[in-house]
């Protein structure tokens, strides 16, 4: 198991007028949220029935795999001594095998995605080299799952957890770095950034930074006491207005064929497939 790192009591109390015996959550076998989840809720409602109700996995693009091959070339750097020419390789390795799959057959980009893993790699490890070694998890793991109670209203069924994985973890600073690829160096939060970075500073009580690089310079961005709390208020609301809805009826095809739809979402790029599940 990976660490967990969980704060000790529910941080959100609603009004007596909220409560209900039953839990939208439970009702549909939702065990947890996560700030990806939330965030997706909140942009596109119909594409998170697809994922969540209906549990079907949404497409993977160039940019998302660029992250992860990014991420694992840059963990190889901090938490040893590689070379970063090593790095480079295992993160360059890590895209390619992911592009000889059948989803990334017609991805036209994927010579430019390439070259942008090849120049991420040097430079997010030349910012992260000089705060040492990330700790490890318990099980040798790079990442620490971390965890919040939400409660959305009183009473015994009126709590929902929410987790998530800690990129880069120093416990002794203490502070929790997570890794963003980009190709335009962010001057503030994006709303979904600041919400993820809110629930890991809840959760482990840490600094939290965020380490944007492209493929010519990397940016930092801390989160600040208001834009937690800000932001911890606007996960309490979202949360309560997913299990609300969750609650208006038990047949999950229902829901997800009645909430909103934005087709313009960029959710929906590449994922028309599933669009017959909310017809």
């Amino acid at each position: 198991m990976r660490e967990s790192i969980t704060t000790p009591k529910s941080f959100f109390l609603l009004r007596v007028s909220d409560m209900t015996t039953d839990n939208g959550f439970l009702k549909h076998g939702i065990g947890h949220l996560s700030p990806s989840s939330i965030n997706m809720s909140m942009g596109s409602m119909s594409a998170w029935c697809v994922r969540y109700l209906m549990q079907q996995r949404f497409p993977s693009g160039g940019a998302a795999e660029r992250g992860k091959a990014v991420e694992i070339g840059v963990a190889h750097g901090v938490f040893t001594d590689a070379p970063v020419e090593e790095c480079v390789a295992l993160a360059l390795e890590t895209f390619d095998r992911v592009m000889q799959l059948d989803d990334f057959a017609g991805l036209a980009d994927r010579d430019k995605y390439r070259a942008e893993v090849e120049a991420m790699v040097p430079i997010a490890v030349s910012e992260l080299r000089p705060l040492g070694k990330p700790t490890p998890a318990p099980d040798g793991t790079n990442q620490h799952e971390i965890g919040i109670a939400c409660r959305f209203r009183e009473g015994d069924n009126g709590t929902v957890h929410i987790k998530g994985f800690l990129d880069f973890f120093y416990a002794d600073t203490p502070l929790v770095v997570d890794l963003k690829t980009t190709t335009r160096s962010p001057s503030a939060f994006s709303q979904a950034h600041a919400l993820q970075a809110s629930v890991y500073a809840r959760a482990t009580g840490a600094p939290v930074r965020f380490l944007y690089v492209t493929p010519k310079k990397a940016t930092w961005l801390e989160i600040t006491p208001d834009e937690i709390e800000q932001n911890l208020s606007l996960v309490k609301e979202q949360v309560r207005r997913i299990e609300r809805f969750l609650n208006l009826n038990d047949d999950a095809k229902l829901l997800t064929q009645a909430a909103p739809h934005d087709p313009s979402s960029f959710y929906w790029r590449g994922a028309e497939r599933l669009l017959e599940l909310i017809e």
